[in-house]
C-alpha cells in the first residue's frame, strides 16, 4: 500500500479546488432547472465532503517511490488550474464572452 502525505498547503489547495469545482457545478445545474436551488444551501458541505475523498485518494494513489516527484506533480497540477482560472476571471472582467 503506498501513501504520500501531501504537505498541508497542498491539502487545503487540493480542498479549495473540489470546494470551487463542486460549486461551479451546482450553480450549472441551478441554470438549467432553476427548481434546484435548494441545492446552493449545501454546496460547500458537498465540496468538502468530495474535497476530503478526493485528497484521500490523492494520497493513496501517488506513487511512493519518488514522494518528493509526486507533491510535486500535484502542486504543478495545481498551479495549471489556478492559472486557467486566473486567466478565465481576466478575460471575463475584460469582457470576453466566448469562454467555455
Amino acid at each position: 500500500m503506498s501513501f504520500v502525505e501531501l504537505p498541508s498547503d497542498v491539502q487545503l489547495a487540493v480542498v479549495g479546488v473540489v470546494v470551487v469545482l463542486v460549486g461551479l457545478a451546482v450553480e450549472f445545474a441551478i441554470a438549467y432547472v432553476p427548481w434546484l436551488a435548494f441545492l446552493r444551501n449545501y454546496a460547500q458541505e458537498w465540496g468538502m465532503l468530495l474535497g476530503a475523498v478526493v485528497l484521500e485518494a490523492i494520497q493513496n494513489w501517488l506513487p511512493s517511490e519518488y514522494p518528493e516527484a509526486s507533491i510535486l506533480a500535484v502542486q504543478l497540477v495545481l498551479a495549471i488550474i489556478a492559472i486557467i482560472m486566473g486567466a478565465r476571471k481576466f478575460l471575463v472582467s475584460r469582457g470576453a464572452t466566448r469562454l467555455t
